[in-house]
């Protein structure tokens, strides 16, 4: 399926315009002669589309603090452990630093627990076709002027 290539909206036939032939939708279509091959008028399918979201969960700094407490290690030793700077874990802890998601999934994975949080959104196929895909047209840069002296 394509798109008209003078406005953007699905194409549903060939068109020679001006010698150029071109997929052009039925409004765009009485700028020319159409040409004998027909296109197939798009089926309107709306699809659920899925996003994740992933973000570090907003009481990272207590849930680590409590983790590595619980177990009786110094910010020294998880630092060790986990090959990360005692700085860095110390902020992280405190609320100062958010943790990258590599550093989260370490820490998850030493600690056990979880920080890292999925959220799924829902998009209509249509509503993230029109927002995100938008491409440009022939008839976003061209003038078209009606010449009634042809």
């Amino acid at each position: 399926m394509t798109d008209c290539e003078i406005c953007g909206a699905p194409a549903t036939k060939k068109v020679k315009i001006d010698g150029i032939i071109l997929d052009v939708c039925d409004e765009c279509a009485k700028l020319g002669e159409t040409v004998s091959i027909s296109l197939k008028k798009p089926k309107k399918k709306i699809k659920d589309i899925e996003e994740l979201d992933v973000f570090i969960d907003p009481e990272y700094p207590k849930i680590i603090k409590d983790a590595r407490e619980s177990r009786g290690l110094s910010i020294d030793d998880v630092a060790h452990e986990i090959r990360e700077k005692r700085n860095v874990l110390s902020k992280i802890e405190r609320g100062d630093l958010q943790p990258t998601l590599e550093l989260a999934r370490k820490i998850e994975k030493f600690f056990g627990v979880k920080i890292i949080v999925e959220s799924v959104q829902k998009f209509k196929d249509q509503k993230l076709r029109k927002s995100e895909e938008y491409s440009l047209t022939i008839g976003d840069v061209v003038e078209i002027k009606n010449d009634q002296s042809l």
